[in-house]
């Protein structure tokens, strides 16, 4: 049997997620929902470690300096909690000339790495179809951007971590912080470390009034899942229960002369 175009060799319009067996059995596909995690959770240093401002006076000297600077980094540093994250890889738009190395279902890091080892799931998702439909549902709960991450062996540039002391004495800390953070969006929250490039990410940011995670509905855009090497058999008919009601395509990943082969889960 051959598969379908979204696990075919060729890239296309398609969003992936990897995440592990019981992730995806007894959350994901149950409720056909997906949990975004705030930002300080991220494994890039990059992103989760701190932040550390810098500062210049555009007036007189002021009484309270020192409370004013660290005032300031603790106040950015206590706001990344807020901003949620939904992270996903795409398919490489260069591929390399055997195009299945550059499907987003075919990395075999991220299969080591968020998959289970191999035992776990990548989630296949229209992309047009998820962004139609997360951009409202997202929107309701703050601001929201979306798009490719950016990788750069770069530290964050000075001029983002900046703030005028006498300015923040008059105006407050909270204010200037919330101005950093609306203006350099994507300085700080779609770049990352070239480290993590082969991921391809995608992702979903949007900032909250919480520091819990929010959980979002995905059933509109979810065509289908892939199914790691080294998943038993034994999980298919849980698998099956779950995603035939809802037109879920399956398929297993097989690994063959080095080259990643779906398989069509067959009755």
């Amino acid at each position: 049997m051959s598969s379908p175009p979204m696990f075919g060799n060729e890239a296309g319009p398609y969003l992936f997620h990897y995440t592990t067996l019981a992730a995806a059995l007894e959350h994901i596909l149950p409720t056909l929902s997906f949990r975004l995690s705030p930002f300080s959770q991220m494994r890039d240093p990059r992103e989760s470690h701190a932040w550390w401002a810098s500062a210049r006076k555009s007036g007189p000297d002021l009484p309270n300096e020192d409370e004013l600077f660290f005032g300031f980094t603790q106040h950015l540093m206590s706001q990344k909690p807020f901003f949620k994250v939904m992270s996903l890889t795409r398919d490489d738009k260069r591929p390399p000339p055997n195009e299945i190395f550059g499907r987003g279902f075919a990395r075999p890091r991220l299969w080591e790495q968020y998959g289970g080892d191999h035992r776990g799931v990548c989630l296949c998702f229209d992309r047009d179809a998820l962004i139609q439909h997360l951009e409202p549902e997202l929107q309701r709960l703050g601001e929201l951007r979306h798009g490719d991450v950016v990788y750069e062996d770069e530290p964050i540039a000075s001029h983002v971590l900046y703030f005028d002391m006498n300015d923040a004495a008059e105006r407050g800390i909270a204010t200037l912080v919330d101005e950093l953070l609306k203006t350099h969006v994507d300085e700080l929250f779609f770049k990352k470390l070239c480290d993590w490039a082969t991921e391809y990410e995608y992702r979903f940011v949007v900032r909250t009034n919480s520091h819990d995670p929010i959980v979002v509905s995905i059933a509109p855009a979810i065509r289908g899942i892939v199914l790691g090497e080294l998943v038993s058999r034994s999980y298919f008919p849980a698998v099956r229960a779950l995603c035939d009601p809802h037109g879920i395509l399956i398929t297993q990943l097989r690994w063959v002369n080095g080259q990643p082969i779906p398989i069509p889960l067959l009755e």
